[in-house]
């Protein structure tokens, strides 16, 4: 008998495992913070352009937002993901009804660009500190850093104020002045919210930039050694 038992003629009981539910996803909130994705580049290194408190900043994924204490967790095409007092919050891309201000008001622009003295005063690239140029060279996008460009609205944004960052060595060396708007970059319309983009995807391939800035009525093309 305990031969035959043996034989599993009727084949062996295998227990049925009952299938374990997978919780649903948990939707992410969007965020509340008082801050607006103006922006999104993807490279090497993905980069996020973050508007708070008027003052725009590319932030670089693992980064800490400059007035709030969230950190960029994911940077995606159309959203970047935040953690926030331990919590992961979505902070979406600005409506296009907000990107698209600055190009329905070119004529802002022009307006002010026609009063301004026809051809530019251009300078060549200036030399730079030793220790900022070395900064720059290994992240350009550290540029930010230094400069800071503030939207500056009139009937929508014309253009961005030049203020110098934490650490204004660049600022000064570069030539920029107190109440310098800048409207173009590389030659193209800085007013677009596309040049901001096109700036941050270039960077880390360019030598150096040029800011076309109003300055008492008068154009100057200050140029940025970036190496």
């Amino acid at each position: 008998m305990q031969l035959i038992s043996q034989q599993n003629w009727f084949g062996k009981y295998q227990p049925v495992a009952t299938p374990v539910k997978q919780p649903e996803p948990v939707p992410v909130a969007e965020t509340r913070l008082n801050v607006v994705l103006r922006g999104i580049a993807f490279g090497a290194r993905p980069g996020a352009v973050i508007e708070e408190g008027g003052k725009q900043q590319v932030y670089l994924q693992g980064e800490r937002l400059g007035s709030h204490n969230a950190v960029i967790e994911e940077i995606n095409r159309d959203h970047v993901m935040l953690r926030y007092q331990g919590k992961i919050e979505r902070l979406s891309l600005a409506e296009e009804g907000h990107s698209t201000v600055a190009v329905t008001n070119k004529k802002a622009v022009s307006d002010e660009a026609k009063q301004a003295v026809a051809e530019p005063a251009a300078s060549a690239p200036v030399e730079i500190p030793t220790a900022v140029r070395q900064a720059l060279t290994k992240d350009p996008q550290k540029i930010f850093n230094y400069i800071q460009l503030t939207p500056v609205r009139k009937e929508g944004i014309v253009g961005y104020a030049v203020k110098p960052g934490a650490d204004r060595s660049l600022f000064d060396a570069s030539g920029f002045k107190e109440g310098d708007i800048a409207i173009a970059l590389n030659q193209q319309d800085f007013t677009d919210p596309r040049a901001m983009i096109a700036l941050m995807r270039q960077l880390p391939s360019m030598d150096s930039i040029q800011l076309t800035v109003l300055r008492k009525g008068a154009r100057h093309d200050i140029s940025i050694a970036l190496r």
